[in-house]
This record gives structure tokens, sequence and C-alpha cells, in this order.
């Protein structure tokens, strides 16, 4: 099943589901809180991360839930993949920087089960994803991803000579969108939205 990516609560809902995100919303902010973190604001008109037909640097703003799973297994002990490993279906990470996913108290109903939804932190999951890129055969710089990498990711280039298919077609692209994601939910301040 595919998982779309978007820059906003809001905008990962359809139109007739808009109380849902506000109880989404509102549940984010007594998790917060509950932890002395503040609140969350969901903007208004959701961003545009797109430059040209892409999602910031990649060609994807979806990909499938087996792919993106596969990236947050690479290691179980990092709190916020886990998220995307526990439910790629409906997450979200928000432009705050806290340390460990919190629980809030907002359930729906996702492949007939009921779960409580969970939020991150978009600089963690950044982060998270530096870490585990090396897995990949992404070599990542001090400062983040450079653009001659990711161009040769979203290519579905080898990045090391006889790299498998399924690595450079599924979990590298599938690794891409989610850095993608995270640093565009910290530049525009908005929450990274999976939704599928």
């Amino acid at each position: 099943m595919s998982v779309g990516f978007f820059l906003s609560v809001h905008s990962s809902y359809t139109e007739n589901a808009q109380s849902t995100a506000d109880s989404f919303v509102h549940a984010m902010n007594d998790a917060l809180r509950s932890q002395g973190l503040g609140q969350y604001v969901d903007p208004e008109n959701a961003p545009n991360g797109y430059v040209g037909p892409k999602f910031g640097r990649s060609s994807l703003d979806h990909h499938s839930a087996r792919c993106l799973v596969a990236v947050a297994e690479l290691d179980p002990t990092l709190s916020h993949l886990e998220l995307v490993a526990f439910n790629p279906y409906r997450v979200a990470f928000l432009p705050l920087d806290f340390p460990t996913p919190l629980e809030t108290k907002h359930r729906e109903w996702i492949n007939d089960v009921e779960p409580t939804l969970w939020i991150g932190s978009a600089p963690r999951l950044l982060r998270e994803l530096q870490t585990v890129s090396s897995r990949l055969g992404i070599h990542c710089q001090a400062d983040g991803l450079g653009d001659d990498l990711a161009t040769r990711i979203d290519n579905l280039e080898q990045i090391t000579p006889g790299d498998p298919q399924a690595l450079v077609e599924d979990t590298r692209t599938a690794w891409l969108l989610l850095y993608e994601g995270a640093r565009l939910a910290i530049t525009h301040r908005t929450a990274l939205s999976l939704a599928g």
C-alpha cells in the first residue's frame, strides 16, 4: 500500500475528514504540553515543498509502506524511525526537537485496527536518517545530504558498482523521500504527515 507525504496535518486528510485532523492536532498539543514542549500550530495553508515536479529533491511524494518500513528497520534502536516501522499509514513528525516520540490519545481505524497515533520530531528523524545512511552506501556530509548525491539517488543511479536493484530503486529512494520530508518540515516549520 502506498503512503503519501504531506507538509501539514490537515492536508493529509480528505475534505470530509477535517474534524478528524482537528482532533489529531488537539491530541498532539495535549501530548506536547504534558512534556512542557509548547504547542504545534498547523498552517492554514500547507506550504509548497515542491521544486518543479519534485518533493524537495525527490521525484516521489509517496512510496510503498514496505519500502519505508525497510528503511525504518535498518536500526530498530532509533525511536523516531521506529514510528515509521510501527505505523507508516498515519504518523506525524513535528518541526520541534524532542528526544523521544510521544503517544497521543487520538485513535484512528487503519487496516481494521484502531491504534493510538504517535508523533515524532522531524529534527530527530533527520538525524536518525543520517545515522543509517551509511548502511545504504549513502555518505552524508557534516551539513547533510549534498545535492549531487541526492540527484544520483533520485535518478536511480548506482553509488557503488554492483548495487542491487532493490537497494537502488526501493530502499534508497524511500530513504531520500523520508529525508526530504523531514528536511522540508524543518524548513517550512510544519508537520511532516504520512498517510496511507
